[in-house]
């Protein structure tokens, strides 16, 4: 088991797997891909059903990021279930939005998120004021009644370039850092990376 310089293992990765119906599930482990799979083959759950179904060599596998410490790679897992939505049974296989038992979810200060999304403020600035992530801020402004094109508009960014996001990540971009570079949020970059195929050992 790895561990950093604080003691606290930094073993666990962020991994996808892709069905051949097209449906994804995102996980968390610190267990190598293949004993994984194997896991998940024996579950009594909805992405073990499939994997029987399917097969374990016919579903695709893709780390989306290791080296992490577990509570950095539920983050991450809980951002893409949202942005990917692999908890939509037409999409995915993930019956909950991750993270399991190990992160406390602190109470958003949505009246704080109301006010900077009123100000016209980017979703990305917000999140980060308030101690969230992206798709998580969306959602509880969305269940607020709130409508993107009834505010003010920051500028549009650009749509991801795939040469300059493989050339940021081939040299050693995390997904934050890549996002802030071209203008997006690090979801979308990590979401684009596992449409890409690739992932490596990084740290958030």
């Amino acid at each position: 088991m790895k561990e950093s310089t604080l003691g606290v293992s930094t073993d666990n990765k962020v991994y996808c797997l892709t069905f051949p119906n097209g449906k994804r599930y995102i996980g968390v482990t610190n267990s190598d891909m293949g004993l994984r799979l194997k896991q998940h083959k024996k579950a009594k759950t909805v992405a073990g059903r499939a994997v029987r179904k399917y097969g374990i060599d016919n579903i695709s596998t893709s780390i989306v990021m290791d080296g992490m410490d577990r509570d950095s790679a539920h983050r991450l897992e809980i951002g893409l279930i949202a942005l990917l939505r692999t908890q939509d049974s037409d999409l995915g296989y993930n019956i909950s939005d991750g993270g399991g038992s190990a992160i406390a979810r602190p109470k958003l200060d949505i009246e704080r998120a109301i006010e900077l999304y009123n100000s016209g403020e980017s979703l990305n600035k917000i999140a980060k004021a308030i101690g969230t992530n992206h798709p998580t801020l969306t959602k509880y402004l969305s269940n607020s009644g709130l409508n993107r094109v009834d505010r003010p508009r920051h500028p549009i960014p650009q749509k991801i370039n795939n040469e300059e996001l493989v050339e940021l990540r081939g040299d050693g971009g995390t997904i934050y850092e890549i996002g802030e570079i071209l203008g997006v949020s690090p979801w979308v970059v990590a979401k684009r990376l596992v449409s890409l195929g690739m992932g490596g050992s990084r740290s958030l």
